[in-house]
């Protein structure tokens, strides 16, 4: 994504950059590979070559390097890295990276300063905050920008309510067509299928006439507000013979059967946390009086729709249908969900739900058995996965997917229209609705309130 940004030349010259780059091992675990230079490649400059990687392919040779590391002593390497660079016209970056023995959560985030915005990228997502114009937080461009590792796919209609933004949009990635209705997209007979990112409680509805139309959806999470209109939804796919896929990363990772085949080994389950705390970027505004989208529970946005849909859907993904849930959530004035918590049973373990847009944690998810333990983080997509048996650590994964995992569930969907299986995917999400609609009902969240 950045590289898109910054090839694009839409928000002028680089100017400055930032890289931070931070992994850690728990500091109850004093010894194993990964504290062996030779055999691990967690040492922080080796942390650092996957920045560099970006670093250089975006800005070329730099004109000077410079570096300084620091350490406690008793070590064999440097635990804190910072490098700076200097490149041609002036521009700078800079980057840290670091490798501690502690309980600090993994880190991996970047920030640009352009001539006319600043783009930040916080582990989950990318915000451009332009100088002359309202925040954008990036997540169609996102899917676009993972779509080229998908030769089968072609971008051919933009649709925006605003024919103006729709344009630019179509211009800035090269569609041939654009529009400002919905009906008119629905009709088009030069597209397959519609990629929906609009607001939860328009899901249902612009599903529905895309369906209708005979295109194959592909709807972001939470596809639908409640079990009755995924109900719906599926069933207008289903007659038709057409797809309808729930955009959920996590669940088309290859860090996914990984999981599943660790928990098989660390067994039987025990214990099971579901962890994603993000501060809103839209809090600030929220607690200044202006209300925006993300804060509108008529808009079918809040705590749970936004950020409790992903522990739970990696929940349902990893271990099915829970017997029975138990859920509380702290509300904000103009009655929106803002923290949520729920327990759910399953034979011999709870799992534990936590979800929050008001405060912020390292969005570590843990799984216990009695022969192990699974930690695996980002809880959105769980592209890092370490487990620990019998007093070893393993790191089974470290960022595989890099900035482009969404690439998986676009692929996924492509091969679902060339008549694959969606069965799998389909009942989780079914799963997912009903527990989200038993938290909402335990909890008084109402879409209707303001």
């Amino acid at each position: 994504m950045l590289r898109e940004l910054v090839q694009s030349g839409e928000y002028g010259r680089m100017l400055d950059a930032q890289f931070l780059r931070l992994s850690a091992c728990p500091r109850w675990s004093k010894s194993g590979w990964l504290f062996r230079r030779e055999q691990s490649g967690h040492i922080p400059f080796d942390l650092h070559i996957h920045d560099l990687d970006l670093i250089l392919s975006l800005w070329g040779e730099p004109e000077s390097v410079s570096c300084t590391s620091t350490g406690r002593e008793g070590l064999d390497y440097r635990e804190h890295y910072r490098f700076s660079y200097v490149f041609p016209g002036g521009a700078t970056v800079s980057a840290e990276a670091a490798w501690y023995n502690a309980d600090i959560p993994f880190t991996a985030t970047w920030r640009v300063y352009f001539e006319s915005a600043v783009a930040v990228f916080d582990g989950e997502k990318v915000t451009v905050y332009a100088f002359d114009r309202e925040q954008r937080v990036i997540s169609t461009e996102e899917m676009l920008a993972a779509s080229k590792f998908c030769p089968e796919f072609t971008l051919d209609t933009v649709y925006s309510r605003s024919a103006e933004k729709a344009r630019a949009f179509a211009e800035k990635w090269g569609a041939p067509h654009w529009t400002d209705s919905l009906e008119a997209l629905a009709a088009s007979e030069s597209v397959d299928a519609v990629y929906i990112a609009s607001p939860n409680a328009l899901h249902c509805e612009q599903t529905l006439l895309m369906l209708r139309g005979g295109k194959h959806v592909l709807c972001e999470k939470p596809i639908a507000r409640c079990a009755v209109e995924l109900e719906t939804m599926l069933s207008a796919a289903q007659e038709r013979g057409l797809v309808l896929l729930q955009a959920m990363r996590s669940a088309f990772l290859p860090t996914i059967p990984l999981l599943r085949e660790e928990i098989a080994r660390i067994g039987p389950v025990r214990r099971a946390r579901f962890s994603y705390c993000q501060y809103s970027s839209r809090y600030d505004k929220f607690k200044n009086g202006i209300i925006e989208n993300a804060f509108d529970p008529r808009l079918g946005n809040g705590a749970l729709m936004d950020i409790g849909a992903y522990c739970v859907n990696l929940m349902v993904l990893l271990f099915g249908a829970p017997r029975a849930v138990t859920a509380k959530a702290v509300f904000l004035p103009g009655s929106i969900d803002a923290i949520g918590t729920a327990i759910c049973e399953y034979d011999g373990f709870h799992a534990e739900l936590e979800y929050s847009k008001v405060d912020q944690s390292d969005c570590i998810s843990e799984i216990s058995g009695e022969s192990g333990s699974l930690r695996f983080w980002p809880t959105a997509a769980p592209l890092n996965v370490v487990s620990v048996r019998k007093g070893k650590i393993l790191e089974l994964a470290s960022d595989p997917c890099g900035e482009y995992d969404m690439r998986y569930e676009l692929e996924r969907f492509v091969l679902l229209t060339r008549g694959g299986d969606a069965g799998e995917w389909t009942e989780c999400t079914r799963i997912a609705a009903g527990v989200m609609d038993e938290i909402r009902r335990q909890c008084g969240i109402d879409f209707t309130i303001h």
